[in-house]
């Protein structure tokens, strides 16, 4: 059988920075269906990727920890190639699976870490990640203040 990029699927992703809800880069995933959040069963170390906005994840039981992110369930290839393309998978990034844990359930997904990745000498890792390129530094009382003279 040949497969296009409309033809239907069903698989899952799950993704631990950029593109949760509330982040820069959701928008790549409007067209999946989010399902719940999610942590990995395995422990990652997840670092911020230098001078980027975004982290990645390798696989170390020893420093890392659980990853905690969102589960999305993926229904068309467009919608993976967008993701791939997106990722810049397989080159940048890499798609691989993992088993994660969503309520009492453990389920088998994909998700992407950076190829040929490793962990920085300069970070300590994440368990989740929290940065999002749009940061609002605003002490409201004193720009209350300086508008009102």
């Amino acid at each position: 059988m040949i497969k296009d990029k409309h033809t239907k699927i069903e698989h899952y992703l799950f993704v631990y920075g950029s593109l949760k809800k509330g982040f820069d880069n959701h928008i790549i995933l409007k067209e999946a269906n989010y399902i719940s959040d999610a942590k990995t069963i395995n422990k990652f170390a997840m670092y911020k990727e230098e001078n980027k906005n975004y982290p990645y994840i390798v696989k170390n039981e020893s420093i890392g920890h659980i990853i905690e992110g969102e589960l999305y369930k993926i229904t068309s290839e467009n919608i993976w190639a967008k993701i791939d393309e997106f990722e810049g998978a397989p080159n940048y990034f890499k798609r691989i699976n993992i088993r994660i844990k969503i309520k009492k359930r453990e389920i088998k997904v994909k998700t992407y870490v950076l190829s040929n990745s490793k962990s920085p000498l300069n970070q300590k890792p994440l368990k989740s990640w929290v940065e999002n390129s749009i940061k609002l530094n605003i002490n409201f009382d004193d720009y209350y203040r300086y508008i009102l003279g």
